[in-house]
Formats: C-alpha cells, structure tokens, sequence
C-alpha cells in the first residue's frame, strides 16, 4: 500500500465516523481520491467539508493541509502564497491536535523549510517540530541536515531579492480575482 494510502486509511479509521461515513458519505476518502489524481481544488473543497463535519480531529486539517501545500506547488508565483499560508494554518493545527504524530510533524517541517519566502522565521520553526517531535532519531537527523542545506541555499544578498520578488508576488495575489 502506498505511504499516502495507508495514512488515508489510518485517518479514514480515525475520523470516518464523524466524517459522514454513516450517511455513505467520506469526504476524507473523496480527497484523498482527488489528490491522488492532482485535482487539488477538488481534493481542498472536499477535505474543507471534512473539517466542517470534526474540526477536533487532526486528520481532516493534515489533509486540507496536504492538499493547499501541493496547491501552492502548482499555482502561479501570484497564488502560491496564499495557498502556502492557507496550508500552514492547517498543518499547524494538525499538528497542534496530535503532537506526536510523526508524518504531521515531517509535513509541517517540510512546508516551513521548503517554503521560508513566505514565512518569516521559518526555518527557526523548522528547527523547533525537530527538536519538539517526536521523530525518530534518524529522523531528526535527516531532517536537520535538510534544513543545514536549506539554510546554506537560502542565505545571502541574492536570496534576499528572490524573497523580496515572491513577497510582491504574494501581495499582488490577494488582489487576483477568484474563479
């Protein structure tokens, strides 16, 4: 079963009940299915529904999470912050709901050392969910060594200018009309 899958499963199993699985309804296995298949509007609309219906359990807004970060991936440089920030929001509350899950912890990592343009300090918070969580040791190391690279990359006079050029990017996207 695949990585992805099988965390699906878990979540499904988690929260499926509240979730509309009594009504022969998933929102949580309908974005999955969404995302898989790299619609990821449809994969938000759906996993929104499925924060909607259990805002308490953490899966739901890994997922929105999940699906808004590989949003940002794909969207123009005038939509990507948005989408970016909109997946921070719900991969830190995932991540504030079960602390010690170690996939919500490397997927909020991932975002904050792959996206600091749109974040200020986020490679200190990086820092931090390795230090916090519960990772393990091999883990952690990996994940420190990414962030020693991220860090090395991302330094200087030029990557200053490439900030400042995706802020105003960024900025300008709040103003881009939704379709």
């Amino acid at each position: 079963m695949h990585h992805s899958a099988a965390m699906a499963a878990l979540a499904l199993g988690l929260c499926s009940a509240v979730c509309g699985a009594e009504r022969g309804e998933n929102p949580l296995a309908e974005g999955q299915r969404y995302l898989e298949e790299a619609d990821f509007r449809k994969a938000v609309l759906a996993f929104e529904r499925a924060v909607r219906a259990e805002p308490e359990c953490a899966a739901p807004h890994f997922w929105l999470g999940k699906a808004l970060a590989r949003q940002a991936e794909a969207s123009s440089p005038l939509l990507a912050g948005r989408h970016a920030r909109k997946a921070r929001i719900q991969l830190e509350w995932a991540f504030q709901l079960d602390p010690h899950n170690r996939e919500y912890a490397r997927e909020l990592f991932e975002l904050y050392a792959g996206s600091p343009e749109y974040f200020r300090g986020s490679l200190e918070r990086a820092a931090t969910i390795v230090e916090e969580s519960d990772v393990d040791h091999w883990t952690a190391d990996d994940m420190r060594r990414h962030l020693t690279q991220t860090r090395r990359e991302r330094n200087g006079a030029e990557w200053e200018v490439e900030r400042a050029v995706r802020g105003v990017w960024a900025a300008a996207g709040y103003a881009v009309p939704r379709f």
